[in-house]
């Protein structure tokens, strides 16, 4: 049995950076299949991951495909599962008569495995930790599933999809501003703003043609989020009625926050009152915008509310 291990080695702690970096690479990683070779690992995957017997292997370009293939089987509407490939959503739904799919996410996700694979892979190659050699094999024919896109081992048949096409980051998150951050051959593409999915229409609209329909109908807060961080918080102050300032008070550390209270209503329906605190980061200059209870009138109750409804009195700003 391994000694516990209390501290790593300079060179250990190095070395974390480097299979942090692999695991990247690997999640990343954009290129096609080799179908023989795939064929092989599915095979391993089946019988001693999963303790299956083999089954035929059939490549769509994307998840979309897979999933259409997969209503297709359970319809029974079709005998080969390439007569699926290049379908599109709405010609599959006229085959089974129904007005939607049925999404099915797969247990083994390929490449997107890559994270915690490299963290026990850091562990092993360090002999760090012990590991019997049965589990050992399977572990490292998922690394072997790495090389794949997402895998959907079925009874019957196992359906494997490529890896994205394109995929595009930007400080650690899913990011792309002009165009879907991940993008696979195919109609299945994948919008994302600073880490969040959004629809295309977020997007691909220019800022000034941004409706405050669509904002109005989003439900979801990190959404809403960025459609503001894209339209403009300016922009989006000019639909508020300034209830509050603090020009109207003698306050040393408001005014260098520069704390203002709106009354942003017009963008709820429905809403009489929705009192909200602007104020300013004075080391970041950035705005930053934040909801406060409907009975806030001035800045002093909406700025008691955001701290618990407590009285305090601010000493300093760093």
């Amino acid at each position: 049995m391994k000694e516990k291990v209390d501290k790593l080695t300079p060179e250990q702690e190095a070395d974390l950076a480097v299979w942090r970096d692999k695991g990247l690479a690997a999640g990343l990683n954009t290129d096609r299949i080799d179908k023989e070779k795939a064929v092989d690992i599915i095979h391993r995957l089946q019988t001693v991951v999963l303790g299956r017997q083999e089954t035929p292997a059939v490549f769509f370009e994307n998840p979309l495909e897979a999933i259409l293939a997969i209503n297709l089987l359970a319809e029974d509407k079709y005998e080969n599962p390439e007569q699926v490939r290049g379908k599109t959503k709405e010609e599959i739904l006229k085959v089974t008569g129904k007005d939607k799919l049925t999404f099915y996410w797969p247990y083994l996700v390929g490449s997107f495995d890559s994270y915690w694979l490299y963290f026990y892979d850091y562990f092993i190659k360090h002999d760090l930790v012990e590991i019997e050699p049965e589990l050992k094999e399977k572990l490292y024919i998922l690394f072997d599933c790495l090389s794949l896109g997402l895998i959907y081992p079925l009874e019957d048949i196992c359906f494997v999809t490529e890896k994205p096409a394109e995929i595009h980051l930007e400080n650690g998150q899913l990011h792309y501003k002009t165009g879907p951050a991940i993008s696979y051959n195919g109609d299945f593409k994948v919008y994302a703003l600073n880490g969040v999915i959004v629809d295309q229409y977020l997007v691909e609209t220019p800022e000034e043609e941004l409706s405050m329909d669509y904002y109005n109908k989003q439900k979801n807060a990190d959404v809403r989020t960025e459609f503001v961080r894209k339209f403009g918080i300016d922009r989006m102050m000019e639909f508020g009625k300034k209830i509050d300032s603090y020009e109207n008070y003698n306050e040393e550390w408001w005014t260098k926050s520069e704390y203002e209270l709106y009354d942003m209503n017009k963008l709820f329906e429905g809403v009489e009152y929705a009192p909200h605190l602007k104020m300013t980061n004075p080391t970041t200059k950035i705005f930053h915008v934040e909801p406060v209870a409907p009975t806030c009138k001035t800045i002093s109750e909406a700025l008691k509310d955001r701290f618990g409804d407590k009285e305090f009195q601010i000493q300093d700003i760093k």
